[in-house]
């Protein structure tokens, strides 16, 4: 999935077929059965059916590769969506791991704990700290929403252990005050 600056897509060089920057490399953007029968030589110059993949996460990749010896091949998930739970099934790049099309995912891809049900995702390499809170429900709020937190019986003690330090705040500063209630000193006559 293309997401700049994680994953950038350029046309190869009309010429020669080859990315044009260095750490480019070759993917397929081109779904899979549009490639039978056509000459790999010539498609991997068509923008049609190969293009250039740059960016952070094409170079973590490039260097994983490097590290711990392996190959790769490249391509763009056909619907083109990220990946979601329709009717039981998934779609988009879960798709591709699921149903065993493909090894890894490269991507910045977002992790919520339904996706976290199908994949096992590796350390976050970027945390924006932006969230968005709503709530599912619809309608009209209660004018007792802001009771919900707690059940009764927690607010009545929330209530009674209150009332129990305001009124031993209140004695303790009478007792201390120079002006307030004094036990030791009788009244003037």
């Amino acid at each position: 999935m293309e997401e700049p600056p994680y994953v950038n897509l350029v046309p190869p060089d009309n010429e020669t077929g080859e990315c044009k920057t260095d750490r480019a490399v070759p993917c397929r953007v081109a779904p899979e059965s549009e490639l039978v029968g056509v000459n790999m030589t010539l498609a991997i110059r068509n923008p049609k059916y190969y293009m250039c993949c740059s960016g952070f996460c094409i170079d973590l990749l490039q260097k994983f590769a490097a590290d711990l010896g392996f190959t790769y091949d490249l391509y763009r998930v056909e619907d083109g969506i990220w990946g979601v739970l329709n009717n039981g099934t998934w779609n988009g790049l879960i798709a591709e791991i699921v149903e065993g099309r493909a090894d890894v995912v490269v991507t910045s891809f977002k992790i919520n704990s339904e996706r976290q049900t199908a994949l096992d995702f590796t350390l976050p390499f970027l945390e924006t700290g932006i969230t968005i809170v709503v709530t599912k429900r619809t309608g009209i709020i209660s004018p007792k929403a802001f009771l919900e937190p707690f059940d009764t019986v927690s607010w009545l003690l929330i209530l009674l252990v209150s009332i129990q330090v305001a009124a031993f705040t209140i004695f303790l500063f009478e007792w201390l005050s120079p002006f307030g209630y004094d036990m030791k000193v009788s009244p003037q006559r």
